[in-house]
């Protein structure tokens, strides 16, 4: 029985789509049904209150850099290449999915899962950086190849060093965006 299961809707749903938990039709829709249920809600308005724009202890003599022209942190990037006349490159336009992972191989493979279902006008690249993981993984990612545009590198053991790993990603992305999963994001 579905309700009964200790996996949580969406491993079910992936795992049945993947041939590897048997879920009758009906099931399957049942599950579908929880899900919409679940991801159709839209988060309440916070109240809006009033804030200080400086508090009243803040230095007086304290100068501080203006503020930027844009809430988008990249319009300063536009303006550069403005005034550089460097021609946008739209063929370049894309996204490199940075996933760093140790030794979770079967959650690495859910999140790669809901990754090739991922809909997107844009291409987008996947990079599996790995911070020295015990398990050999490269089987996990030989089973995306042909699904992402998936690239995988591994670091040594040295200890918890996420954040070498993210940075081994970034040095391989080949898009101007990036966008920083760990392994666990799947939905739900």
């Amino acid at each position: 029985n579905v309700c009964d299961s200790p996996l949580d809707i969406a491993t079910q749903l992936l795992l049945s789509n993947a041939k590897k938990l048997v879920l009758s039709d009906s099931e399957k829709n049942t599950l579908k049904n929880k899900w919409k249920l679940l991801t159709e809600k839209k988060s309440e308005n916070a109240e809006v209150r009033a804030v200080a724009l400086v508090p009243k202890d803040f230095p007086k003599d304290l100068v501080l850099a203006p503020l930027p022209d844009h809430v988008n942190d990249f319009t300063w990037y536009k303006k550069r290449k403005k005034r550089l006349g460097i021609k946008p490159e739209h063929q370049h336009v894309g996204l490199s999915i940075i996933v760093t992972t140790f030794n979770r191989p079967a959650i690495l493979s859910i999140t790669l899962a809901c990754l090739v279902n991922q809909k997107t006008h844009y291409p987008f690249e996947v990079i599996v950086t790995d911070d020295g993981s015990q398990e050999d993984l490269s089987p996990i990612i030989r089973q995306y190849e042909n699904k992402l545009d998936i690239r995988y590198v591994r670091q040594k053991d040295n200890g918890f060093q996420a954040s070498a790993a993210r940075n081994m990603g970034l040095r391989l992305a080949k898009y101007d965006f990036i966008g920083l999963l760990d392994c666990d994001m799947a939905p739900n």
